[in-house]
C-alpha cells in the first residue's frame, strides 16, 4: 500500500487493509513554524485491538491524535475512517466521524451527575425538558454493555479518578465513537484503578469492537495491554506493527540509542550528619512521622496513594503547616507557616502537578525560573534583566534545559524540560533541600533519565533531596534510603539496598500501630 506505516528492520509491518481498518492515516506532515511535528507519518488502526502510541515528548504523538481528533489540520496526508477518505476541521467533525478523544486533564462538569455529563451537548429530551429517567437507563444500559458499572444518579465530583475516566469513555459511547483516543490516562491512577482501567479497556474491545488508541509512557502497561505498537521519534514514524517488542527494544526505538542504565549508578555519598530533621511531625492526613536526610542523600518517599505523602511535603514546604511536632534545618528549629519561609530556609519545593501548581504558563522560562525570589534580582526596587538574563542562562547550560532561548514560552517545552526549569527555579533561590514530589510524572522515559542524573547531580552538589514516588522501580533504582508511609503513619525507614519490592509493599499495607523499621543514622556506620 502506498503511504504506508515506516518501519524499521526489526519492525512488523501491518498487514491491515485500509479499506477495513477503523482509522487510517496516510503520509501525514505538520509544520508549526520552524519545527518540523510530523514527517509522512502514517498510522492503521484496527477495530476490535487496543493500539499504543509511544514515543519521547516531542516525537510527535499529541500533534498526530489532534490531527485525527480534529484539533489541527495537516500540511499534507489525508484520513480514512473505515475507508471513506474524510476532512476534520474540527473537533465536531471528528466526533461526528466516530471518533472520541479523552484528554489527560479530564473535561467533566464535576457539578453535574454521571448521566448528565454522559449526555452533556445532546440531552435526550420529554416535552422540551431534560429526560433524567431516559439518560440513567441509557447510561446503565452502555455500561453494562462495557462491563462498567457506574451510580447514574452520583455527583462526578464525588467519583475516584478511575471512575470519572470511565464517564469519560461512557460519554463517547454515547455518541456513537467507533475509536477512543486516551492519552495518559494513568497519570493519576493508584495501582488498583490502574488495573480497573485495564479490565474496562479489555471488556470494552471485545464486547463492542471499539479501536482504542491508547498514549502512554509506562511501557509496563503497553506491554501488558497492547495488540499493536506504533512508535514515533522526532516526528517520523520508526515501528509500526504488532506489539511484542520487549521493553528494551521500545526504548531502543523511542530514544535511538541504547539505554542499558535506566536509573544511573549514584557519583557521591552522603555526607556525615544531617540537614533535614523532623520530630514527631503531625498534620492533615499524617501523624508522628520522624526521620533524617543527610546533605548529598537521596531519601524516597512511598505509599500507597492517600498515604499522606503530599500532605507531608507541603508541611515541609509551608503550604499547609503542620500541627505539632518539630522541623528542623541544620540542627536548628525553625517556623514554616507559609512558603517564603520555607524559602528562606533553604527549602525548594517541586509539587506533583506542574501544570496547576508549578508553571506559570502563561510567562516565559526565564520568569518561571526566577519568580521564587526577584529580590535576588532587584536594585532600588528594580529589576536587573541583564543579571537575570545571565542566571537563567547559567542554568540553561547547567541542567541541559532545550529551550530556543530564555524569553521562549515555559509551554513550549517539552514536560521533561519543564521540570528541569523548576528545578532551576529553587536553585536560583539557593535552596539546600530539594523536595520532589513526582518528578517524572507525564514524561518520557529519556526524559525520565535526564531527571534522575540530575538528582544525582544535585545529590553530588551536597542537596538533600527528599523523592516522593508512586513507582517503585524508581524509589529502589533512585535513592539511599526509602521511607514508607501507611494511613498517614510512617511504617518503615529502609536503606535501599536492603529494600525489595515485596518489602516496601508489606510495609506500605501495614496496619497503622506497626513498629517502624529504621536503618543507622546518615554517616553512621551500622
Amino acid at each position: 500500500m502506498q503511504g504506508s506505516t515506516q518501519t524499521t528492520a526489526q519492525s512488523a509491518p501491518s498487514t491491515v487493509s485500509p479499506a477495513v481498518s477503523a482509522v487510517c492515516m496516510e503520509r501525514i506532515s505538520k509544520r508549526f513554524g520552524a519545527t518540523q511535528a510530523l514527517r509522512e507519518v502514517s498510522l492503521v488502526v484496527q477495530p476490535g485491538r487496543i493500539h499504543a502510541l509511544v514515543g519521547e515528548n516531542g516525537a510527535g504523538k499529541s500533534t498526530l491524535m489532534k490531527i485525527l481528533a480534529g484539533a489541527e489540520l495537516p500540511d499534507r496526508g489525508r484520513v480514512l475512517i473505515e475507508g471513506l477518505e474524510v476532512c476534520l476541521r474540527r473537533p465536531a467533525d471528528a466526533l461526528a466521524a466516530g471518533i472520541a478523544m479523552v484528554y489527560q486533564e479530564l473535561s467533566l462538569a464535576p457539578n453535574l451527575s454521571v448521566a448528565e455529563n454522559v449526555f452533556l451537548g445532546h440531552e435526550p429530551r420529554l416535552y422540551g425538558r431534560f429526560d433524567r429517567r431516559r439518560a440513567e437507563r441509557e447510561v446503565t444500559r452502555l455500561a453494562k454493555e462495557c462491563g462498567m458499572s457506574l451510580p447514574t444518579a452520583a455527583k462526578v465530583g464525588g467519583l475516584p479518578t478511575a471512575l470519572r475516566q470511565q464517564v469519560e469513555i461512557l460519554r463517547a459511547l454515547a455518541h456513537e465513537a467507533r475509536v477512543i483516543i486516551l492519552d495518559e490516562p494513568t497519570s493519576s491512577l493508584a495501582e488498583r484503578e490502574v488495573a480497573r482501567l485495564m479490565e474496562t479497556l479489555r471488556d470494552l474491545k471485545t464486547r463492542t469492537g471499539i479501536a482504542v488508541i491508547y498514549i502512554s509512557h509506562k511501557l509496563d502497561e503497553v506491554e501488558s495491554l497492547a495488540d499493536d505498537l506504533t512508535i514515533l521519534r522526532d516526528g517520523r514514524c520508526v515501528y509500526s506493527g504488532t506489539a511484542g517488542l520487549s521493553r528494551r527494544e521500545m526504548i531502543r526505538h523511542m530514544v535511538g540509542r541504547e539505554m542499558t542504565e535506566v536509573y544511573p549508578s549514584r557519583t557521591a555519598a552522603p555526607q556525615p550528619g544531617t540537614l533535614l530533621e523532623v520530630q514527631g511531625l503531625s498534620g492533615k492526613g499524617f501523624r508522628n512521622v520522624s526521620f533524617r536526610v543527610a546533605a548529598g542523600e537521596v531519601v524516597g518517599l512511598g505509599g500507597l496513594v492517600g498515604a499522606g505523602r503530599s500532605e507531608l511535603a507541603d508541611a515541609l514546604a509551608g503550604v499547609t503547616p503542620a500541627r505539632t511536632g518539630c522541623i528542623l534545618v541544620d540542627g536548628k528549629t525553625v517556623r514554616l507557616r507559609t512558603p517564603q519561609q520555607a524559602i528562606r530556609h533553604g527549602i525548594g519545593y517541586l509539587t506533583e502537578d506542574r501544570r496547576l501548581s508549578g508553571l506559570f504558563p502563561h510567562l516565559s522560562v526565564a520568569a518561571n525560573m526566577t519568580v521564587a525570589d526577584l529580590s535576588r534580582f532587584a536594585r532600588l526596587g528594580f529589576l536587573r534583566r541583564n543579571r537575570i538574563t545571565a542566571e537563567v542562562v547559567r542554568m540553561i547550560e547547567l541542567l541541559g534545559i532545550k529551550t530556543p532561548g530564555p524569553h521562549a514560552a515555559v509551554t513550549g517545552l517539552s514536560g521533561g524540560n519543564q521540570q528541569k526549569v523548576l528545578v532551576a527555579r529553587w536553585l536560583l533561590t539557593e535552596a539546600r533541600i530539594l523536595i520532589l514530589d513526582e518528578p517524572t510524572r507525564g514524561i518520557d522515559v529519556g526524559a525520565k533519565h535526564d531527571i534522575f542524573e540530575l538528582v544525582n547531580h544535585l545529590a553530588a552538589r551536597g542537596i538533600a533531596i527528599l523523592m516522593i514516588s508512586s513507582e517503585l522501580p524508581e524509589l529502589l533504582g533512585v535513592t539511599d534510603r526509602i521511607l514508607i508511609l501507611c494511613r498517614g503513619e510512617l511504617t518503615a525507614d529502609l536503606t535501599t539496598a536492603a529494600a525489595t519490592p515485596e518489602k516496601v509493599m508489606h510495609f506500605a499495607t501495614l496496619p497503622a500501630t506497626a513498629v517502624v523499621e529504621r536503618p543507622p543514622a546518615p554517616g553512621v556506620s551500622p
